[in-house]
């Protein structure tokens, strides 16, 4: 049981499915005999009776299965996913305008709703216990003080570490308010994950008097929003769901079992093997890729190399534009923008359109802007602080041409090729920043200067790749999970580096990578996953507000990273077709007239929300539905119950 409300959902779904059956069962016989006795169906037609009569049996037969089939929770789930989210689930690459943010992926139907009272104080228990796991040794000491600061009163204890506390919050009732108790179970829940030990809690509201004969006061408790128990778990300053604490518990026992593995298999002798222990987080990964099972590691193997096949085509593809004899069809300088949640893949996911432009001669740079700024930068432009390539034609580039001589080291027709990869950027003050609490002019002021930095772009021959990556909760915690067996296995890799090289080996460049694959996961990465549907909406607002037709927002749904990596690969190079330049090779791009047209909805996130979504049909639904229209056509052209269907229908000619 998940908690209250998926358990009253299957209650619900059983006893509609079960009463279903047993009024259709009771109904179908009288129905027919109702149907045949008044000619309602021409039998000459048709609606032979013997053909009524058999369908009718067939459903009878089956709705009981049926009925369990749709009760079940696995029923439940693949029914949903087919009817219900026909049109809205996320597809690997789409506009923003497309994103539905009702979607069974972002609002997860069998789960509670972050919204509700008890998840709220979830959250608010989670964040104190955060805070006295990193002051006590694992919080024991300072966990009734941290929840004290939060209104709880520990009013009992029992063995294992179990404690119960109390709180009381003040609910409106109509003209009154009553007060309501709040206790909250708490007790470790072990194995530790990286020497901090998990709490699993358990919410419940109780009601201070029997509101079970009195309607009006039963009607009153809708006022408190959600179901009257919540349970999950506690770690590191977030509240995880039964279901996405065992997605991330899952990712990081498999992690730890592949490095076993690999370790064993190091002390094998392998041709081509590397001798030594991973250093850094790329070679990490192909360290676990030894330690998967064989049909596992054949798959990413064999994806690996159809990535990177995409990778070459796509470069190969850039390189011709750079290269071409007349005149030079590839932009000058590329923006790399990626944006979006926390543990959503960009850096992995965008490192292969980075890895495009490396193998295609371009000077990448990377630009983190996860940082506020400074003093000194609020007294600038906003967009200022956000670096664009350097284009500048060179005098030996002009000269070059002249002579007819193609330049190496990104130099081609008298000018450079660069990029610049943005890890986060101007949205992010948007989710994180100053302007998270602004007014709604000033939001639009912003929005306008960040369309007007893409319109120059286009004017410097500069492509602003605009990507926003989004995914689902459950792999949020399963990348949580990943990135927590990494920092384990660094600190491994730390001692057996050091035990390798001596004492001096502090310094190390080894140590510097190992270094970063710790600081990979921080305490921040959970806060977000706490505000999950917040962020997304915050994100999606700000991409609705700067999306243009001229150069639209890409949304990458990372999911299934293969199939978004895939896709994002083949949307870069259509996007790098549609690129043209605008003016003559050597003529100064900046003095073009025309402008991206700066439509800014201006919309906040209360009306985003509100707007209709698209409800579009998807080739795969399509192609479903006509199969069941060919297999039925099959079925009652090879089924005649007696006579030939032919006769039966055309008997009236």
């Amino acid at each position: 049981m998940y908690n209250a409300q998926a358990f009253m959902g299957n209650r619900v779904s059983r006893m509609i499915a079960r009463t279903a059956v047993d009024t259709f069962n009771k109904a179908d016989l009288a129905v027919c005999r109702s149907i045949f006795r008044n000619d309602w169906l021409d039998p000459d037609m048709f609606w032979h009776p013997a053909t009524l009569l058999v369908i009718m049996g067939i459903i009878r037969a089956c709705s009981p299965y049926g009925a369990s089939f749709q009760g079940s929770r696995a029923g439940r789930v693949l029914t949903r996913a087919f009817f219900r989210n026909l049109y809205h689930r996320w597809l690997p690459i789409q506009r923003i305008s497309d994103l539905n943010l009702k979607s069974e992926d972002s609002v997860e139907q069998d789960e509670i709703d972050e919204n509700t009272d008890l998840a709220r104080l979830a959250k608010k228990v989670a964040k104190a216990l955060g805070k006295s796991q990193s002051l006590g040794v694992d919080g024991l000491g300072e966990q009734a003080d941290a929840l004290a600061a939060e209104g709880f009163r520990q009013v009992g204890a029992g063995s294992g570490g179990y404690a119960v506390y109390e709180c009381h919050r003040e609910v409106r009732m109509g003209k009154k308010s009553e007060v309501m108790t709040i206790l909250l179970h708490i007790t470790p829940y072990g194995p530790s994950l990286l020497d901090v030990m998990p709490r699993y809690i358990v919410l419940e509201s109780e009601q201070s008097q029997d509101r079970r004969f009195v309607w009006s006061k039963k009607m009153s408790s809708v006022m408190w929003e959600g179901p009257s128990l919540l349970e999950g778990y506690c770690y590191q300053g977030a509240f995880f769901s039964p279901h996405h604490f065992a997605e991330m518990k899952t990712t990081y026992d498999k992690q730890l079992v592949a490095y076993g593995r690999a370790c064993d298999a190091l002390a094998q002798t392998r041709t081509g093997r590397k001798p030594g222990p991973p250093t850094d987080l790329s070679s990490l990964k192909m360290f676990l890729g030894d330690g998967k099972l064989g049909r596992k590691r054949k798959q990413n193997q064999r994806e690996y190399n159809e990535l990177q096949k995409e990778v070459s085509k796509v470069a190969r593809r850039l390189k011709a534009m750079m290269e071409s004899r007349s005149v030079c069809t590839a932009p000058k300088g590329v923006i790399l923008y990626f944006e979006g949640l926390d543990c959503s893949g960009k850096s992995s996911t965008g490192g292969l359109v980075q890895q495009v432009l490396e193998q295609a001669g371009f000077e990448v740079e990377m630009r983190q802007h996860n940082r506020p700024p400074t003093e000194e930068q609020k007294r600038r432009p906003w967009m200022e602080r956000f670096e664009a390539p350097d284009t500048s034609e060179t005098k030996s580039g002009i000269d070059s041409i002249e002579k007819g001589v193609s330049l190496a080291n990104g130099v081609t027709h008298g000018h450079r090729h660069k990029a610049i990869v943005w890890d986060r950027g101007p949205a992010g003050d948007f989710v994180y920043g100053a302007l998270t609490t602004t007014s709604f002019e000033e939001k639009k002021a912003r929005y306008r200067e960040f369309m007007e930095f893409d319109s120059e772009c286009k004017k410097k021959n500069i492509l602003f790749c605009k990507l926003m990556f989004v995914t689902n909760r459950d792999s949020i915690a399963s990348t949580l999970g990943k990135r927590l067996a990494q920092r384990k296995m660094a600190q491994d890799l730390k001692t057996w580096l050091k035990a390798s090289r001596g004492k001096d080996s502090d310094g190390m460049v080894e140590m510097e990578d190992l270094e970063f694959i710790d600081l990979h996961i921080d305490p921040t990465d959970f806060i977000a996953f706490n505000m999950y549907q917040k962020n997304l909406h915050k994100f999606t607002n700000f991409a609705i507000n700067t999306d243009t037709s001229a150069n639209p927002w890409v949304v990458v749904n990372t999911t299934d990273r293969y199939n978004a990596r895939k896709q994002l690969l083949r949307v870069f190079q259509a996007q790098l077709d549609a690129f043209r330049p605008r003016k003559g090779i050597l003529q100064c791009l900046s003095s073009a007239t025309d402008e991206n047209a700066m439509d800014t909805p201006g919309i906040e996130i209360s009306d985003m929300l509100d707007k209709e979504f698209p409800h579009r049909m998807r080739a795969s639904t399509l192609m479903t539905l006509i199969a069941l229209l060919v297999l039925i056509w099959y079925y009652v052209e090879h089924t005649t119950f007696g006579s030939n269907l032919d006769s039966l229908v055309w008997s009236k000619e």
